[in-house]
């Protein structure tokens, strides 16, 4: 298995379980993940994510299973230079955007999402880290809004989209205008349902869906338990696991 969107680090409001790269990578072993994408919590908060994003990518060299991913800042006048020493000197398979911590609409990334569409890089838009209800009163972030990473989608179909984080809900309502574009495919990691992924697989080609974890903020076994209690066939876990992952990342 393939999990296209972890994390590492520490988050400032609690401390998370299996959260330093050593402890992440036991727990995805013990579940069977053979492969994780990986982005650096601090990322997040960090005045410049390139800090966050080259101490997490140095400390992954350790671990050859776990794939970075480089949080960028398109507000910071040097995102460009820090996107070309992640993509030279670490190798990255995707970017990940947090618009809504780093408070900016995904439209004003718009020279970034056209840079690295020509670079062939994947973007993973975090729609949330955590439900708003959990946060911590003195620091309530919003999601992002996904219609409006859809209409960007809809404008830069030569970037790669990957919806980080999406909900049911979304996935549900916005089912339409994300089926109108070839460039974007769904994290299930947030999507909760009952029968979630036979409810996915009815509305979306399965090519679209990606096995994701979102932990350490999300438990491991919990992602996986997901999978597993869809009945797929080998050919559908293959391909929601690990095929789609290896297809859309070039891993």
């Amino acid at each position: 298995m393939i999990d296209i969107n972890a994390c590492a680090g520490n988050w400032v409001f609690r401390q998370l379980p299996f959260s330093s790269p050593i402890e992440l990578h036991k727990e995805m072993d013990k579940g069977g993940i053979n492969k994780a994408l990986i982005s650096s919590i601090e990322g997040i908060f960090y005045d410049d994510p390139q800090l966050a994003n080259e101490g997490l990518f140095n400390t992954l060299k350790a671990f050859p299973s776990l794939i970075p991913v480089a949080v960028l800042n398109p507000k910071m006048k040097n995102w460009e230079k820090n996107l070309n020493i992640c993509v030279d000197k670490y190798n990255i398979k995707a970017i990940k955007l947090y618009p809504n911590y780093h408070q900016y609409n995904i439209s004003d990334a718009k020279d970034l999402l056209d840079q690295i569409g020509k670079m062939d890089i994947p973007v993973i838009v975090q729609l949330r880290v955590q439900d708003v209800r959990a946060q911590n009163p003195i620091c309530i972030v919003p999601d992002v809004n996904i219609a409006e990473v859809i209409n960007i989608a809809k404008e830069l179909q030569k970037t790669r989209f990957i919806f980080g984080g999406i909900k049911w809900q979304e996935a549900q309502s916005m089912s339409k205008q994300i089926d109108e574009l070839p460039n974007i495919w769904l994290d299930i990691s947030n999507i909760e349902y009952v029968d979630v992924l036979r409810k996915l697989m009815r509305i979306y080609d399965i090519k679209r869906l990606l096995f994701g974890t979102h932990a350490p903020f999300f438990v491991i076994k919990s992602a996986i338990l997901k999978v597993m209690e869809a009945e797929l066939s080998e050919s559908e876990f293959n391909k929601i696991t690990e095929t789609n992952a290896i297809n859309v990342f070039k891993l």
